[in-house]
């Protein structure tokens, strides 16, 4: 969405430049006629008006980045949500936004859930020794990975809905958390749970189970890398 809303954006603008310098041709005739008549060629006159877009795109630029950057500096003093982050700009979020306007190959997806009882393990800790379902893949060419694996369930005694635990890395990106891949129609799952998914679009955290020819439960997520470690 980020990178739709910079590539609008970038040509809005090339379009705001195109009119201005046509205006300029236009209300300069007089001058190009007397620099052709001195015996200026219209290679010359084309170079001429070729660099004064050029030092108007990049003086207009560089102010909209400054004035940007200021901003982003004055909201960033602000408290913020720790899901939001990784958002904040920096020179790296920046040069990624210009590159990176989909799908990520190479990133590590380290995930972990519960038993069907509810149970990361039965032995030792279960809250601190790693869990006894879990698993790491890597994004392919079109930035996608694939589980297999059971459905959890939710935590015995408590009205939490299923999930599945995500971390993500690698590839230009630190390590990272994600939202919990929760299942649509989860009798733990409420109203404001479904709300805060729906607001995440493409990235939401609640999603259908289907069955596929082979009599298997599917499941897909999408998420948003950032460019900023959200663990504390």
């Amino acid at each position: 969405f980020l990178g739709a809303v910079g590539l609008i954006s970038m040509f809005l603008g090339g379009i705001g430049v195109m009119n201005v310098m046509l205006v300029a041709v236009r209300e300069r005739t007089r001058e190009i006629g007397v620099r052709k008549a001195v015996g200026a060629t219209s290679r010359a006159i084309l170079w001429q008006f070729f660099l004064e877009t050029l030092i108007i795109v990049f003086l207009s630029g560089g102010a909209g980045m400054a004035f940007a950057y200021g901003l982003c500096a004055l909201v960033n003093q602000a408290p913020m949500p720790q899901y939001f982050a990784g958002l904040l700009a920096t020179l790296q979020s920046g040069a990624a936004a210009l590159v990176l306007l989909g799908p990520v190959a190479g990133v590590v997806v380290y995930a972990y859930h519960t038993d069907s009882q509810g149970y990361y393990r039965r032995d030792g800790d279960p809250w601190h020794d790693p869990p006894r379902l879990r698993g790491w893949a890597r994004t392919d060419a079109q930035g996608r990975f694939q589980f297999r694996t059971i459905r959890p369930a939710p935590y015995p005694g408590r009205s939490i809905p299923a999930h599945i635990h995500f971390h993500l890395w690698g590839a230009g990106y630190p390590k990272q958390w994600t939202r919990e891949l929760e299942f649509q129609g989860d009798r733990y799952l409420t109203a404001e749970d479904l709300a805060q998914s729906a607001a995440l679009g493409r990235f939401a955290n609640i999603q259908p189970l289907t069955r596929g020819p082979d009599g298997a439960w599917h499941v897909g997520i999408s998420f948003r890398l950032l460019t900023v470690s959200n663990f504390r």
